[in-house]
């Protein structure tokens, strides 16, 4: 049987993989010049990798860190501490682990106790059971409490999911808080060391690779199979169909879709992910990430990457992710890296009063369209199964992993899911 995947992120390739493991013929299409969706990289500094999006993954991500092991790539796996710190009120305080939390002065004593209590609960709780149709907001300001939720959680609430923020799934948070370990992992060369040996795993089993594709027209036959036509080249026709793109992208690519499915994915919100990176001669500060608990500021985190892995690693220079989830005509996504800078650059002096624009070697920013789903209360009544209404038709997106957030690993395991149960 012959099968078509359109779409060369984690999800297509490992699907990719699967199959063909399955013995089946497969061709991945990926629009871009490049393979690994959002986890793709760049040359940041000469043969130096850096992905356009940060990622690192929790030592929990078995999906993951399985397929590394398929691939032989486990050893260049790095076991790091990332710790985690809040700014509030121009300082930033550690806010990781409970003795940081026992620490966090802006809040009282009483608080800083309940805060721990509370986060303690939500790991421990096994299930999201009776949070789908909570609000996050209503939820963390009643147990966490009103000061907490006005210094630490309703802040990057809205950092995240901007207007949206107070319609957010309790589900989303636990699954934030249940998913998260006290060390990371990030591979040495990057994750595009993943990315390319899946692709040549694909390969060598005779995978059909296709980049900078543009599928110009898809019809089906009378038989199921689909045809598929290009800008450049000749038409092809598979047996079967995966698809592994933006929903928006399939509801505008399959015109066929009846209306209430169509209107059933439309339904679903999305926010762009924006990223601006730096590449500083020097230290911005000691910390590897930073959440703002300030909405004044332009930017939501400051992941200091170098921080992670070591100044060496960059060759004596810092690289920092200026991160941000935006909705549809925000400003930020259409200014070029030097209004960016402008923009940026009174709070950069904020987080460091020695910070100098002569610092800055490098600019560059990258948007992801349609990056993170808006998880509101009524969400898991919006998720599209993996089998569509159109026959030979399968689906398998960021928007289908609840109850978790979007991530590398939960893209590796619905691809692993959509074969076994559907192949």
């Amino acid at each position: 049987m012959n099968v078509g995947i359109i779409g060369g992120g984690f999800t297509g390739l490992t699907a990719a993989l699967e199959l063909l493991k399955k013995g089946y013929s497969v061709t991945v299409f990926e629009r871009q010049p490049y393979w690994g969706g959002l986890s793709a990289s760049f040359e940041i500094l000469p043969h130096l990798s850096i992905e356009r999006f940060y990622h690192h993954l929790f030592t929990n991500d078995s999906e993951i860190l399985d397929l590394c092991q398929e691939l032989g790539v486990s050893q260049k796996l790095k076991v790091l501490d990332g710790k985690t710190s809040h700014l509030y009120e121009d300082k930033i305080y550690p806010l990781d682990d409970p003795l940081s939390v026992l620490k966090f002065a802006p809040l009282s004593f009483v608080d800083r106790l309940r805060f721990g209590l509370v986060t303690l609960y939500l790991k421990l709780k096994s299930n999201s059971r009776g949070f789908d149709e909570t609000a996050a907001a209503q939820w963390l300001r009643r147990w966490y409490g009103p000061r907490s939720y006005q210094v630490v959680w309703q802040p990057l609430l809205q950092g995240k999911f901007s207007s949206y923020y107070d319609r957010i799934s309790m589900t989303w948070f636990w699954a934030r808080v249940k998913k998260r370990t006290p060390q990371l992992i990030y591979p040495e060369g990057g994750f595009q060391l993943i990315i390319d040996a899946l692709v040549k795993e694909v390969q060598d089993r005779g995978g059909r690779m296709i980049l900078d594709v543009t599928i110009e027209g898809i019809k089906q036959s009378s038989s199921g199979e689909w045809r598929l036509s290009f800008l450049k080249g000749e038409d092809l026709t598979f047996d079967k169909l995966i698809f592994t793109a933006s929903l928006q992208t399939f509801t505008r690519m399959f015109t066929d879709l009846p209306s209430e499915y169509r209107d059933r994915l439309n339904s679903i919100n999305y926010l762009s992910a924006h990223i601006l990176i730096l590449v500083l001669s020097r230290r911005l500060s000691p910390h590897y990430w930073i959440n703002v608990g300030d909405t004044s500021y332009p930017f939501l985190v400051v992941g200091e990457q170098s921080n992670l892995l070591g100044l060496d690693y960059y060759e004596g220079k810092s690289v920092v992710y200026l991160g941000n989830y935006l909705p549809d005509g925000d400003r930020r996504l259409g200014l070029s890296n030097e209004q960016l800078v402008e923009l940026y650059l009174p709070f950069l002096e904020k987080i460091n009063p020695e910070f100098n624009k002569t610092w800055i070697e490098r600019a560059i920013n990258f948007v992801g369209p349609f990056a993170q789903p808006v998880v509101d209360m009524a969400y898991k009544s919006k998720i599209p199964p993996i089998e569509t209404p159109l026959t030979n038709l399968y689906l398998a997106t960021m928007a289908q992993i609840y109850p978790w957030d979007r991530g590398i690993n939960y893209a590796v395991k619905l691809a692993k899911d959509l074969v076994r149960d559907f192949f």
